[in-house]
């Protein structure tokens, strides 16, 4: 029993250390995104994907610290993730995140961190990032129809 318990509390300690995002500052983040009105670019396809930035946003919405990018990754048709535009190294709005490649991969304008979109994670690939295990802090993204909700 007592190596139950113990395995039991070694895979809630892993799991819980893979997700954790602490070191990232804590921000509000709330906006919709209508996929039927023109985003500039196609968000509608794999690999399309949308930036909502201090330039572009609304009186009443909210982008946490840096601005959020908005995903369509790769696990199916209709898989949509946000992740906020500043560094989880720099974590501050003056470094932000540079828009993905045609591979998913993101960079840091100031460490050099990249990062991976394609799977929806925000995983590091390299840099400080990927030595400290810090990825891209996330948001949650619900749809309904044609409307993605971003929303912590």
């Amino acid at each position: 029993m007592k190596k139950v318990v113990s395995a039991i509390l070694f895979c809630f300690l892993f799991t819980a250390c893979e997700n954790d995002t602490s070191y990232f500052p804590y921000q509000r983040v709330n906006f919709h995104l209508n996929l039927n009105v023109d985003l500039g670019v196609n968000l509608t396809g794999i690999g399309g994907y949308y930036r909502k930035g201090y330039d572009n946003k609304k009186e009443n919405e909210e982008i946490g610290l840096g601005g959020v990018l908005v995903y369509h990754n790769i696990n199916d048709a209709d898989a949509y993730s946000a992740f906020d535009l500043a560094c989880p190294v720099e974590t501050s709005r003056m470094y932000l995140i540079s828009m993905p490649d045609e591979k998913g991969i993101v960079k840091c304008n100031r460490c050099g961190s990249t990062f991976n979109l394609w799977y929806g994670n925000g995983n590091p690939e390299s840099g400080p990032a990927a030595a400290q295990k810090r990825r891209l802090q996330s948001y949650p993204v619900n749809q309904s129809g044609t409307i993605l909700t971003i929303s912590n």
